[in-house]
């Protein structure tokens, strides 16, 4: 603790110490006179009043380099709506790459034009906007410290069209979509132009290697918006869910109609409030199957839209939403919106819901409530979390969170936490520089002490150098019930350093790493529990971002007791030492087909194991999309041997930008189980959808036959209304 509270101190003194002060590039949004038509045609007067933004920069190869494709950006507004028009010449426009129609589907390997807004200016959140030559919409949540929600979906509009000069893009964005200060007539702002088949993005600002268009804090500035309305900042959102149930396992068969509402409501125009009743998940997408070789639980994201929205707000130090964009700590999270209504064998009912998150000056805030049925002997229970973080200089912010209750028994829990972040964009002159310190503790039934978890982690990401230390301590009887633990009674300490190279931009490669990252992991008395050292002598990315990568690995264990790794396969209490090789090759996004593969070979415990990991992502046309895994563990050992598998497989069929059908079956041989979910959406307009979902499991038995086990079928029709 003494050493946390110095590296406290440290970052204490340089959030004080930097601040902002190179001058941000600025545009100015003109106030339409007129109707503006979202017709990709740009033909308006108002259009030809809007200032013209053309000057964009490229990150990389060369940092800040004039981007080569003619690009022009205008920025209009009315009370109601900001209007972004773009024209994006190109040379070829036969080469533009526009086979993606559906609606949140990731646009990688598309031509696009991303639009990202902070509307409070601060470089804390923010809102993110992306579409290509057909108009498919992709959007998402900025979050505190550069993360990205995109299960986010706004009403928002879009049109496009491509001719011989190149394509043409026209944006309409409604106020009532977005969460902002009236009378802060600024906000942060960014665009970018990509070009995949020469890997080339156009930046408004912050055209260097190390940002990207999710980093608000190096926004530039868009000036001018002012009479904006948000009307009384109302929707309702009812919904109704027709369903059918036949389960073979449970001998169950049923049929019902399930009505719900959600209901959104400003009660300021930078504070939401959220009721839901009778809350229906059954458009969430499914869960992908994991296979489990270690003494630890796995972790699943979150997918259900009442909690992944404003979930960046409940982000607490470096624990990221599970849909963040990078790979965040997992283990001592206060806070996992999973844990709420979903029990081993299957969701439960959420009766009703409140949320309220927002700003108010200075201060961020996030509440949540939900009242949960009863199950399995448990009663039926209130579970609730609070967040609040206080912004308390540019660069850093301090934050407190608190849970209450335990979905999983009849007893009391609860869990407190406070928090500092850190971070600047102007280390030591132009670097990056974040950090975060943290502190838990938790209050269980019968668990008075040992109750405790606190962490710190220092981050250095920039493109040259990178690199990354961090100190987490787990106690034995820390136990955040609403949150996810699955190594408790632990010191972990974790470093990474990265050297990267950029030859000549007209090498055959872009860049070079050479990478080393130890973790090591003890007990709280301080004992030797496991090693890990991950060292990439060789990690190559080409000019069209095909990317290798050859890795070594060393693990020691020290197992403690006796593991089952299988029913019967049992590896001895004893110190294992682990040397394995990895190699991995992913084709470039830039192309129709894209195809993965890892291989990962070595010692493991008492034998061996062979990982094999196989994906493919074939953009057949702009109507259909094809896709696949397959991963398998081949476990040799003198105990037994075993072999695990997961295959899935993708048909995704775009009939239109509003709509899809979307297929995905899954089957592993180890449950023997054989599911297919089918989503075929209908978007009426935007806040208006018609789904119908189809999920079948069938299982194979002795006979190698498929027997079903399981069939729900829903039909569910969500109606937003604004006002």
């Amino acid at each position: 603790m003494r050493r946390l509270r110095l590296l406290f101190s440290l970052m204490i003194c340089l959030g004080a110490g930097v601040a902002f002060s190179a001058e941000k590039p600025r545009v100015v949004a003109v106030r339409a006179q007129g109707p503006i038509q979202i017709d990709a045609v740009l033909d308006e007067p108002d259009w030809e009043r809007a200032q013209l933004v053309d000057d964009l920069r490229t990150p990389e190869p060369v940092a800040g380099a004039p981007f080569p494709f003619e690009t022009q950006v205008r920025i209009l507004y009315d009370s109601d709506t900001l209007y972004i028009g773009v024209v994006a010449r190109d040379p070829e426009p036969s080469k533009i790459r526009s086979e993606i129609l559906r609606r949140d589907v990731s646009l990688r390997s598309q031509d696009r034009f991303n639009f990202a807004i902070d509307p409070f200016g601060e470089g804390r959140t923010g809102f993110f906007f992306s579409s290509n030559p057909n108009a498919a919409r992709l959007d998402g949540l900025i979050e505190d410290g550069g993360g990205i929600n995109l299960e986010w979906d706004g009403i928002w509009y879009a049109d496009a069209r491509v001719d011989e000069t190149g394509w043409y893009l026209e944006v309409a964005i409604p106020f009532k979509t977005l969460t902002f200060d009236p009378d802060h007539p600024t906000w942060g702002v960014n665009f970018e132009r990509i070009v995949p088949r020469v890997n080339l993005q156009g930046r408004f600002t912050a055209a260097e290697p190390a940002y990207d268009i999710f980093n608000t804090h190096v926004y530039g500035e868009l000036a001018g918006l002012e009479g904006l309305d948000q009307g009384l900042g109302l929707d309702l959102v009812p919904f109704i869910a027709l369903r059918d149930v036949r389960d073979k396992d449970q001998d169950r068969l049923y049929s019902k109609a399930d009505p719900g509402v959600d209901i959104f409501y400003k009660i300021t125009p930078s504070m939401t409030s959220t009721i839901t009743v009778n809350t229906d998940f059954s458009d969430a997408p499914p869960d992908e199957r994991q296979t489990n070789l270690t003494r630890f639980g796995l972790f699943f994201p979150e997918r259900r839209d009442f909690f992944l929205q404003d979930a960046g707000i409940f982000r607490f130090a470096e624990f990221g939403t599970q849909t963040s964009r990078r790979t965040e700590r997992r283990n001592g999270n206060p806070f996992f919106s999973r844990r709420i209504a979903l029990a081993a064998d299957g969701p439960l009912d959420i009766r009703t819901g409140g949320k309220l998150t927002g700003r108010a000056g200075p201060v961020t805030l996030g509440l949540l409530g939900t009242r949960v049925e009863g199950h399995d002997g448990i009663n039926g229970k209130w579970l609730s979390a609070g967040r609040a973080s206080v912004r308390t200089t540019e660069n850093s912010s301090v934050g407190f969170i608190g849970t209450y209750g335990d979905p999983d028994r009849n007893a009391h829990n609860k869990v407190v936490g406070a928090d500092y972040n850190y971070q600047s964009s102007e280390f030591l002159g132009n670097r990056r520089l974040d950090g975060s310190l943290w502190v838990q503790r938790s209050s269980t039934s019968g668990l008075d002490d040992k109750n405790g978890a606190w962490g710190a982690r220092l981050t250095y990401p920039n493109d040259r150098w990178f690199w990354d230390v961090s100190a987490v301590g787990i106690q034995e009887n820390f136990n955040p019930a609403l949150g996810f633990v699955n190594r408790a009674g632990i010191r972990e300490y974790r470093g990474q350093l990265r050297r990267r190279w950029r030859p000549h931009e007209d090498y055959w490669f872009r860049t070079y790493d050479m990478r080393i990252v130890p973790t090591i992991t003890t007990g709280v008395d301080n004992r030797l529990h496991s090693v890990r050292l991950e060292i990439d002598p060789l990690f190559i990315d080409t000019t069209i971002s095909d990317t290798f990568w050859l890795r070594g690995i060393y693990r020691h264990e020290d197992l403690d007791m006796d593991f089952e790794i299988r029913p019967g396969i049992i590896i001895p209490q004893d110190r294992y030492r682990m040397e394995r090789v990895q190699f991995y090759l992913d084709t470039s996004r830039n192309r129709p087909f894209e195809f993965a593969v890892r291989l990962e070979y070595g010692r493991f415990f008492t034998g061996t194991s062979l990982e094999t990991t196989f994906n493919f992502d074939w953009r057949v046309n702009k109507h259909v999309t094809l896709g696949g895994d397959y991963i398998q563990f081949l476990v040799r050992l003198p105990e037994g041997n075993f072999t695990t598998r997961i295959a899935r497989f993708n048909a995704d069929l775009a009939f239109s930008n509003r709509v899809f059908w979307t297929n995905l079956i899954q089957w592993d041989n180890e449950s023997q189980l054989l599911n297919w979910n089918s989503r075929l959406r209908w978007i009426v307009e935007p806040g208006r959808e018609v789904i119908l979902v189809l999920d079948p499991s069938k299982r194979r038995d002795r006979r190698l036959q498929f027997d079903a086990t399981r069939t729900e079928s829903v039909l569910k029709l969500v109606w937003t209304q604004r006002y």
